[in-house]
């Protein structure tokens, strides 16, 4: 599956690269994201499935915190091999959004898609041997931002993040990195959002399914 390749719904990996050996068995899931996988980790309760998330979260949140605290959860495990998705942005786009108020932005560091391909590159440099995946910034739902809890705020568009994810991923080389795209898994099939931003519990099961099936194609062909 070229990483690029935005538009397979399914999710499924197709072809392995041949350099197989940079992928690995795993029976364990580390989820790296922002409010929306806080969510996540509240709707979905799966013993394999570890969440590394916070409210608000930017790339800053990353390095900072995100990185140290998965880290202390693969400490856990010596042994094992996890399959780590990345899902990081949105919060960045929104804050892209509304850059000329610098005042609110001195404090933050906010990260355009090639910084986050550069940092995720970087995190599999550290981490070598485990999976990733480039989790899809999963969409809004413009209409109930115009109206709910956002409304008096400058948000990002779906075309942005769809954007975006095409950006990541194509920088992703495939060799170390393969791309989960559930972004047009909910476009297709439809999603729940209260206030334009966070999900239903059933879109945020949803994700999960998704994430699940990109970890178990991509198990599935390492074993074959």
């Amino acid at each position: 599956m070229s990483p690029t390749d935005t538009n397979d719904t399914n999710n499924t990996i197709e072809n392995i690269p041949s350099e197989i050996t940079t992928y690995y068995p795993s029976d364990k899931i580390l989820i790296i994201g922002d409010s929306r996988m806080v969510g996540a980790s509240k709707a979905v309760s799966l013993d394999n499935v570890f969440f590394v998330a916070k409210n608000g979260a930017t790339c800053n949140y990353f390095w900072e915190e995100a990185v140290p605290e998965a880290e202390k959860i693969l400490e856990q495990y010596p042994e094992d091999h996890f399959t780590i998705f990345l899902n990081l942005g949105i919060n960045d786009l929104d804050k892209l959004e509304r850059e000329t108020k610098q005042k609110e932005l001195d404090n933050k560091t906010i990260c355009d898609a090639n910084t986050y391909a550069d940092y995720y590159r970087q995190l599999k440099e550290k981490w070598p041997t485990h999976n990733f995946f480039f989790l899809s910034v999963n969409p809004l739902d413009e209409n109930v931002l115009k109206t709910g809890k956002y409304k008096n705020a400058i948000m990002s568009t779906n075309k942005k993040v769809e954007e975006f994810n095409e950006k990541v991923a194509s920088k992703l080389s495939e060799k170390d990195f393969l791309y989960c795209d559930t972004f047009h898994q909910l476009m297709d099939a439809g999603y729940e959002s209260p206030d334009g931003l966070h999900y239903s519990d059933k879109t945020y099961q949803d994700i999960i399914n998704g994430v699940e099936k990109c970890y178990s194609d991509l198990q599935e062909d390492i074993n074959k």
